[in-house]
């Protein structure tokens, strides 16, 4: 049985595909060394999962309870983000004060963490987290945090 899916992102060793209209994650060690024609997917809860690439964290969310998240808090009021300027010129966004409970901490944002890229566009004070959020299958949110550049990747299902 032959199964097609659309690669969405190629994560290092982790590959996010759409199969059958839902969003997975497989390694892509997986699927060379079993030859499978089916991959297995990569179970993810709700939470972080511990980082599985080198600065990357992956979170696996549904949709009706991103949706609902959202809808009882909107994104400006779960966080204060705050622009950052760097020799004279926008630099992302700073978040402060995440509403314990809320997306942006579901998600796995920090207090602290510099927004620098959303999929890979340059954020600026303009950023719409919530339109990425409601509209996307996946989100690729480039930080630094402590120093250090990691990724926060958001499948959404």
């Amino acid at each position: 049985m032959l199964f097609r899916a659309t690669v969405l992102a190629l994560l290092g060793t982790i590959i996010v595909v759409e199969l059958s209209g839902q969003i997975n994650s497989i390694r892509r060690e997986a699927l060379i060394a079993h030859r499978i024609a089916r991959p297995r997917h990569v179970v993810m809860s709700p939470a972080v999962q511990p980082s599985l690439l080198d600065g990357t964290s992956v979170v696996d969310i549904r949709r009706d309870e991103l949706d609902r998240m959202l809808a009882n808090m909107p994104v400006a009021s779960q966080a204060r983000l705050v622009p950052s300027i760097h020799a004279g010129q926008p630099d992302g966004l700073r978040v402060f004060a995440i509403v314990p409970g809320s997306a942006l901490e579901t998600l796995g944002f920090q207090n602290g963490d510099h927004l620098l890229a959303v999929n890979d566009q340059p954020v600026d004070a303009r950023l719409d987290l919530a339109g990425s959020l409601a509209h996307d299958p996946f989100l690729d949110v480039a930080v630094q945090r402590r120093g250090q550049r990691q990724r926060i990747v958001v499948l959404i299902h």
